[in-house]
């Protein structure tokens, strides 16, 4: 008689127990790879999907709160500008020549320069938005009143720009300066004012 080896001698005297764990290992095996690490799987996918959906409702809810954010401004802006064309631009052609025409002769006046001449020339923007009236003065005078003036006119209340400042002497006088300023101020056209008091 041939003898078994030690491995096949327990398989033989405990075949009853191992054929069943062996099937059961088996069909855990198979329940594992059939089953279980595809829903791992899954489950894996499913928890990077989830992420990335969080970050992208971050994300978008990030944008909205700018948006909301810059709606807010802008609407702000719109106001402030509405002000702004209401309360401190002349209303029409005829505000904004009274505005340079009356107020800085005036100007001159109270500071000591004589008036020597002006030329006007308004523009419309296309669109109709503003109106600019472009005025060309000279003046003439002592420095320190032109100062004054030039001070006065800056403080004022009302919208003028000084776009460009010339200075010369008068030949043969010592004291008397002669200074051309190019000024501009702006108005709403009397159509656009008619439509925002609509």
């Amino acid at each position: 008689m041939k003898s078994l080896s030690l491995l096949e001698r327990i398989l033989a005297e405990k075949k009853v127990l191992i054929v069943p764990l062996i099937i059961g290992l088996a069909v855990n095996l198979i329940v594992y790879s059939v089953a279980i690490y595809p829903q791992a799987k899954r489950i894996a996918a499913a928890k990077v999907q989830a992420e990335t959906s969080e970050k992208t409702r971050a994300t978008a809810a990030h944008a909205e709160k700018n948006a909301r954010a810059m709606k807010s401004k802008k609407n702000q802006m719109a106001k402030d500008l509405k002000k702004f064309y209401s309360e401190s631009l002349p209303g029409g052609l005829v505000g904004a020549r009274r505005t340079t025409y009356l107020r800085l002769a005036k100007l001159a006046k109270s500071s000591g320069l004589r008036y020597e001449r002006r030329t006007i020339q308004p523009t419309v923007d296309p669109k109709g938005q503003l109106g600019k009236l472009n005025t060309t003065m000279v003046l003439s005078g002592e420095y320190p009143d032109i100062r004054k003036f030039i001070h006065g006119l800056e403080t004022a209340p009302e919208f003028v720009v000084i776009e460009d400042v010339s200075l010369t002497q008068v030949s043969g006088e010592n004291s008397t300066l002669v200074l051309t300023l190019q000024l501009a101020t702006y108005y709403r056209p009397e159509d656009a004012q008619a439509e925002s008091n609509a």
